[in-house]
């Protein structure tokens, strides 16, 4: 095809480039002879000579093996993979003040070119059929991804991978969305312009070149689109059996109990497509306006968190103790890997103040009502 011949092709150092992503990921498996050999073959002159630039997990330069002894001989430009490592502004100045002073170490004594990767946010509840938050990490008006670009000229590079242009499946997009998408459950540019993350992308390019200039000082247009809620969005029949569903009748029927309405719980999602229960589903900052006239709080989420700003951690967790101290019940539901389990490990649960031993149901069990 020679596709390397066109004049379009991206080169580096006079030679076509070739990007391997995923080198050295421990869920995949890893042949050194074969890895060798192709390497070897892309270099061959009649193959291009290609420079070759491997995307590697965050703690590559710590190997000791034949990865690395791989990457020393053959690779030219690294560029670990960082999204969704942080979430916020803050998260990328920890993650690169813990990892890029020993990656520039290294590539600065080894000759290679250090790549960094930049993206503007996250978001793959569609991808993962609503098991993970809806915008999970907030593009905050650009602010995220411009902090990002701040801390590679802060540690003295002139160049960014900025991922990914096209991916929506994992809203990591930059280039033009619409405000106003057909119903269902989408992220958006939350009023900002549809090519205001091409914008933030040349902008970087003169930033990275030493250029002063600055994130653009934008007001977005008001929101009219809502994304439908996850609950209905991924409605379907309950797992339930009909005597499982006549027991949660009967045991809670008529009581109101508070929900938030982005629970990553399949288990509740079950139970509330059984109808049985009157689930009240509503936004943390509705459910904090009203009163705390119901006996019980449920809290749910599935591997990722509870969805909930950390602003609003505090009162949250002041209503859980409202509703305690009213002789209320808090019930946490949860399901696979969920943190909130892992007291020394988990993020959410630090953050809400939980301590919770993991209780683990025998495989085949039921609920059943006395």
């Amino acid at each position: 095809m020679e596709l390397t011949a066109t004049p379009a092709y991206i080169r580096h150092g006079g030679a076509p480039v070739i990007s391997l992503w995923g080198y050295g990921f421990d869920h995949r498996q890893f042949d050194a002879a074969a890895t060798r050999e192709f390497f070897q073959w892309l270099k061959q002159p009649e193959n291009g000579g290609c420079t070759i630039m491997l995307g590697l997990p965050n703690d590559w330069v710590d190997w000791t093996d034949e990865r690395m002894e791989l990457l020393a001989e053959y690779a030219t430009i690294i560029s670990p993979w960082n999204v969704g490592r942080y979430g916020s502004p803050e998260g990328a100045e920890a993650h690169a003040a813990r990892y890029w002073p020993a990656d520039l170490a290294y590539c600065q004594a080894n000759d290679k070119l250090y790549y960094p990767v930049v993206f503007p946010g996250f978001s793959w509840t569609n991808l993962q059929n609503g098991n993970n938050p809806l915008n999970q990490i907030p593009r905050l008006g650009g602010r995220f991804a411009w902090r990002q670009i701040e801390l590679v000229r802060e540690y003295g590079m002139n160049l960014a991978y900025l991922a990914m242009f096209d991916e929506v499946d994992e809203g990591t997009a930059w280039f033009k969305v619409t405000n106003d998408p057909p119903q269902g459950r989408w992220a958006t540019y939350e009023g900002y312009p549809s090519d205001y993350y091409l914008t933030i992308a040349g902008l970087a390019q003169r930033y990275l070149r030493g250029e002063q200039v600055s994130l653009p000082q934008v007001t977005p247009e008001p929101v009219t689109y809502r994304p439908t809620p996850q609950l209905e969005f991924y409605r379907r029949p309950s797992n339930f059996s009909a005597a499982t569903i006549a027991g949660w009748r009967a045991a809670f029927g008529g009581v109101p109990i508070d929900l938030h309405e982005e629970p990553y719980s399949d288990w509740i999602a079950d139970l509330y497509y059984t109808d049985a229960l009157d689930l009240r589903l509503s936004s943390w900052a509705d459910l904090l306006a009203r009163p705390a006239d119901s006996p019980i709080l449920l809290f749910a989420a599935g591997n990722e968190g509870f969805g909930a700003p950390d602003a609003l951690v505090p009162q949250i967790v002041g209503r859980a103790q409202e509703v305690l101290r009213a002789g209320g019940v808090v019930v946490v539901a949860g399901g696979g890997n969920y943190p909130l389990f892992y007291p020394n490990q988990g993020g959410e649960a630090a953050k809400f103040g939980f301590r919770l031993a993991m209780t683990q149901a025998p495989a085949g069990s039921t609920i059943s009502f006395a």
